[in-house]
């Protein structure tokens, strides 16, 4: 009802970021065509959907699939598989119209102004990574939407208490697990939370409600757990599991330690531990125990990476409109900053500039890094609240935020700004809220004249 009596102040922003989506995927169609909303992931998930129409099931090159989850594949088959690739293109931009919108709510149901709500939401409908991503073949578009339902779903109970809330943010969450499980580690953090609020306030409330939602979560997954505990895949979500994290992480261990690329680290290992057999957990941990150092490092590198990430030189050079200076794909210079080798990378990078491509990613880099900047400062501003209620939603965003960054550690140095693409319009929210304080704050500071 809330989000149908704020359509008529909503419904420019809306319309404005269908239009501009429409308008790119126009451009991409005439002057690339259909391979542009194609991407290496995208074979797989077509190939998946396909499975399914033909009633062959969950099969990929005649296998039964247990990487991936049924939601996107099923999204996709519904909506005619690899002979509609344009029309499912079109239907997600639909969709994804729906995140501003979206937006708006999340920034009035934390408390910010009507202002503050209104330009994070018109940000979200025109900032390149939200308007880009929603047009490939690609979940993140769809798997956003029902990811900032299920924050506002979890809000509404957080503030009101009702178990109809608590019921409908289980099954939003379920769905989620069910089209890209990334955040099937979060009710460890809620476990965690909840016993912490219990204890404090002296109330089972918080617990019983915690085991409502995960008995929830549970009964709705336990179907896909179950079907690929019986074809080999694990009693999981995902075959990806502890030890392809760890796999991951040895691998940006040795490429920080022997100053080498991500790609020959990883070839060295998959010598090491053969990756067509199941991975040696026990061997994987014991080497990134030998490098605490190292892996402290990585871990942290890592974190930085994924709220700092951009892809605005990515996008261009994708379609071979922004060539890669010579050499740059053997190793970027990035690689020498994480290795520690500032100067080298300094003296690498002054060397590039002449490049149009280096110049471009520097500035996405410093705009994403202010942009996160603010971020964590807005958020730090909200867990310091001393309104219970409104303190317990940031809460609740914050442990999102350190479930998503802990998640993202599996792929290493491979971390890339799509990963981002859900959290950008929390971003937004809290970063254009920091913004209006830092700007209160500066015009408090400067002589006033007259």
């Amino acid at each position: 009802m809330e989000i149908c009596n704020s359509w008529k102040k909503l419904r420019k922003i809306f319309w404005t970021g269908l239009i501009i989506r429409f308008l790119l995927l126009a451009v991409l169609m005439i002057f690339i065509g259909e391979s542009a909303l194609l991407f290496s992931d995208t074979r797989e998930y077509l190939g998946l959907a396909d499975s399914l129409r033909q009633g062959h099931g969950f099969w990929f090159h005649d296998v039964a699939y247990t990487l991936r989850t049924p939601g996107y594949p099923a999204f996709l088959a519904a909506l005619g598989g690899s002979s509609s690739i344009q029309f499912i293109s079109i239907i997600q931009i639909i969709i994804a119209s729906a995140i501003p919108i979206l937006t708006y709510h999340i920034a009035r149901q934390l408390g910010f102004t009507e202002r503050i709500s209104i330009i994070a939401a018109w940000i979200t409908a025109l900032e390149p990574h939200m308007v880009y991503y929603s047009i490939p073949i690609l979940p993140d578009a769809v798997f956003t939407v029902f990811f900032l339902l299920f924050i506002l779903a979890g809000m509404h109970y957080v503030q009101k208490q009702k178990r109809r809330d608590l019921l409908f943010a289980s099954a939003l969450f379920a769905t989620l697990l069910y089209i890209k499980p990334v955040l099937q580690a979060f009710p460890f953090y809620l476990a965690i939370a909840a016993v912490i609020i219990a204890f404090s306030k002296k109330t089972w409330r918080p617990i019983k409600d915690f085991i409502v939602f995960s008995a929830i979560v549970f009964l709705l997954a336990f179907p896909w757990m179950f079907r690929n505990a019986q074809v080999g895949g694990g009693f999981s979500m995902s075959s990806q599991g502890p030890a392809l994290v760890a796999f991951k992480l040895a691998t940006s261990v040795m490429s920080l330690r022997d100053h080498i690329t991500f790609d020959e680290a990883e070839r060295i290992l998959e010598t090491r531990w053969d990756k067509a057999t199941p991975i040696p957990i026990k061997e994987v941990s014991a080497y990134l125990l030998q490098y605490p150092t190292e892996l402290a490092r990585v871990l942290a590198m890592n974190s930085i990476l994924l709220w700092t990430s951009q892809t605005y030189t990515y996008i261009p050079n994708y379609y071979g409109f922004l060539p890669l200076p010579p050499a740059y794909t053997e190793r970027p210079p990035s690689v020498l900053l994480l290795q520690g080798k500032v100067m080298e990378f300094g003296r690498e990078m002054l060397s590039l500039l002449r490049y149009p491509y280096i110049p471009l990613a520097i500035i996405g880099k410093l705009l994403w890094t202010l942009v996160a900047a603010m971020f964590f400062y807005g958020l730090l501003k909200g867990l310091m609240q001393k309104n219970e209620s409104a303190w317990a939603l940031h809460v609740f965003v914050a442990l999102l935020v350190l479930c998503y960054t802990m998640t993202t550690w599996i792929d290493g140095f491979n971390v890339e700004a799509r990963l981002r693409y859900p959290f950008n319009p929390l971003m937004f929210v809290y970063g254009t809220a920091a913004a209006v304080l830092v700007l209160r704050s500066l015009r408090k500071m400067l002589p006033s004249y007259g």
